[in-house]
């Protein structure tokens, strides 16, 4: 009986040692998962956070690239166009542009410039400096000398119609201009020409009539635009060669002192 009480006692006190262990690894099992949730809430927050800042880098950068393309053009059109103001007039739009400093001095100095600032119906076909700069080399400046005034208002005159006329109401044919002698216009597909010379921006409306821009300084059939003639003052330079000759005075000397050389 004794021996039979211990075994019994052994077994109770066996199960009662497995019980508590599995009670213990039971309780441990919700401690070991609950980490898990704050690092997939941090995973989830960095997530977040990295998919918004892009956002708004691409943002910034789009705004930064839209705009820069914008304020060079503008620049652009202010240094390079002449502009309609319907208060100026051609003489004062043209002045306002540097690419037509060449052709406003040239109408003062032609003495034209209160007859295109004048209340009137002009077009002009206005020459840029380039146009100006193309013409043979010391052409311009003889042409603004005092004496050559009126051969160069006659060819500022030919670049001038007495009437307004726009563009699109250029007809193809001949046009008789202020200096007397007419110009020949074409238009094709869209385009005027004014004796062969383009015009790349038209219809620059000014208070006494209507700028079109040429790149081309165009010349009445009977007059020349004077020209520098360097060359001639060249024959100058060969002067010292009429010299040289007398560099062989000497050896006639030594012909006759040999003949005349007593034995």
């Amino acid at each position: 009986m004794n021996h039979t009480a211990q075994m019994t006692k052994k077994f109770l006190i066996l199960l009662a040692t497995v019980s508590s262990v599995a009670a213990l690894g039971a309780c441990s099992q919700p401690s070991a998962t609950n980490p898990e949730q704050p690092a997939a809430t941090e995973q989830a927050a960095g997530t977040t956070g990295s998919t918004t800042a892009p956002e708004t880098t691409a943002t910034t950068t789009t705004t930064t690239t839209t705009t820069t393309p914008a304020v060079a053009s503008e620049n652009t059109a202010t240094t390079a166009n002449l502009v309609s103001n319907e208060s100026e007039s051609i003489v004062q739009i043209a002045a306002a542009n540097p690419s037509f400093s060449t052709f406003t001095k040239a109408v003062e100095a032609a003495g034209l410039t209160e007859t295109l600032s004048a209340p009137g119906a002009y077009t002009v076909f206005a020459p840029t400096d380039e146009a100006f700069a193309a013409l043979p080399a010391g052409t311009l400046e003889e042409l603004m000398k005092p004496e050559n005034k009126e051969k160069l208002a006659k060819i500022l005159q030919y670049h001038v119609l007495a009437t307004k006329v726009a563009s699109a109401e250029i007809k193809p044919g001949e046009v008789a201009t202020v200096e007397g002698d007419p110009v020949n216009l074409e238009v094709a597909e869209g385009k005027v020409t004014v004796n062969g010379a383009e015009v790349i921006q038209p219809d620059i409306n000014a208070n006494n009539g209507v700028i079109h821009v040429i790149k081309v300084v165009i010349l009445p059939p009977n007059v020349a635009a004077p020209t520098t003639s360097p060359e001639a003052t060249s024959p100058t330079t060969t002067s010292p060669e009429a010299t040289s000759p007398t560099t062989t005075s000497p050896e006639a000397t030594t012909t006759t002192t040999t003949t005349t050389s007593p034995q």
